[in-house]
């Protein structure tokens, strides 16, 4: 991003060079069981709708929140492209955190860092909707460049940040190098 691009043109410009969608995130497939079995799925700062039209797959009624309109563009029509329905909302996390007065049964948060949106996560689920948090932290830096230190968790962060959180269950939280390659902070909570 340079100096005078904002997030959204940046993430824009971003998606345009790049429309094809990422591979889906092996965390969610492999604990979106945790989800409750039916109702309302987040895809958080999901681009343009890999893990989102999946959730969808899945029979969750979902919604993809990105600052990027490119990206929600993009998702709205591979959704379309697969028959299946995705709510796409434009939406500045950096600026508003999570929409006010939306709740969701699930919630996924895949390489996205705000701090203060992971503490106020409760806010937006419903009584036993579930959390699922996957972010590199600063060991992933013995390995790749990116994302740099700024934009990682500090190893072991995601403890202190769990014990700032009100009204969850930890279900599973921990840190590895994970298959991806990437090593991660990995949180499963609920909401009680």
């Amino acid at each position: 991003m340079t100096k005078n691009e904002s997030s959204e043109s940046t993430w824009d410009r971003r998606y345009r060079e790049n429309p094809t969608p990422n591979e889906l995130s092996s965390f969610l497939c492999n604990y979106s069981s945790y989800f409750p079995s039916s109702g309302t799925v987040v895809d958080v700062a999901g681009g343009n709708g890999r893990n989102a039209i999946w959730l969808a797959q899945q029979g969750f009624s979902t919604t993809l929140i990105d600052i990027s309109s490119v990206a929600l563009h993009q998702a709205q029509t591979y959704a379309e492209n697969k028959n299946m329905t995705i709510e796409c909302l434009q939406h500045d996390l950096e600026k508003q955190s999570m929409p006010k007065g939306r709740k969701w049964d699930g919630i996924f948060l895949q390489l996205f860092l705000d701090r203060a949106l992971i503490r106020t996560t409760p806010e937006s689920l419903n009584i036993g909707g579930v959390f699922l948090f996957a972010h590199p932290t600063q060991t992933n830096l013995e390995k790749h460049e990116h994302p740099s230190e700024r934009f990682l968790l500090a190893d072991g962060e995601i403890h202190t940040l769990v014990e700032q959180i009100q009204s969850m269950r930890i279900i599973n939280i921990d840190e590895a190098w994970r298959a991806s390659g990437r090593h991660e902070a990995w949180l499963i909570a609920q909401k009680i």
